[in-house]
């Protein structure tokens, strides 16, 4: 028999394995979906005038740090957004940034949203608030990777066949 061939999976520890893999990806999707379920919001539109000077990758990149999910343009230097990251950080940063000249619906004082803010019909959960909910497409791809690699990881496991000789069947 070749080195390569099936010697990582022998005596049966290909079942335990997978089973792992996919009980442990199922709790985190699990986990993913109880979070979103308690800490969902709909989050507001707000409108925010930039500096004539900025240029559309600079207002990108920022729109990214801060979470502003475009609407459309409203003029020349003003655009409107979804406000997805709502903490008082991120609304500090965004308020106090020297590419942002003015900003409507939010209390510059008090650093919040002002209450007559427009909500939005987008809704914005925890992982909104972590590194790594400033990037779209994890957010949105990784509950479904989760729950995937799971349900694959549990039904390879439960077509292991480790009566006879402790090997898994390739099926």
């Amino acid at each position: 028999m070749a080195a390569w061939s099936v010697t990582p999976w022998r005596n049966g520890r290909r079942k335990p394995i997978l089973r792992w893999i996919g009980i442990g990806c199922l709790s985190l999707w699990a986990l993913l979906f109880v979070t979103q379920v308690l800490t969902s919001e709909l989050v507001p539109r707000i409108k925010v005038r930039w500096r004539a000077a900025l240029t559309a990758s600079d207002r990108a990149t920022l729109e990214r740090r801060f979470m502003l999910d475009a609407v459309g343009q409203v003029s020349s230097s003003t655009w409107e957004y979804t406000l997805l990251d709502t903490s008082r950080s991120n609304i500090t940063g965004l308020v106090l940034h020297p590419s942002v000249e003015d900003t409507d619906d939010i209390d510059r004082g008090r650093l919040e949203i002002s209450g007559n803010a427009t909500p939005s019909d987008r809704e914005a959960w925890l992982i909104h608030r972590t590194p790594i909910g400033r990037h779209p497409v994890i957010v949105d791809f990784l509950p479904g990777i989760c729950l995937l690699t799971g349900v694959a990881g549990l039904s390879a496991s439960l077509r292991c066949d480790d009566k006879d000789r402790g090997n898994c069947r390739a099926s």
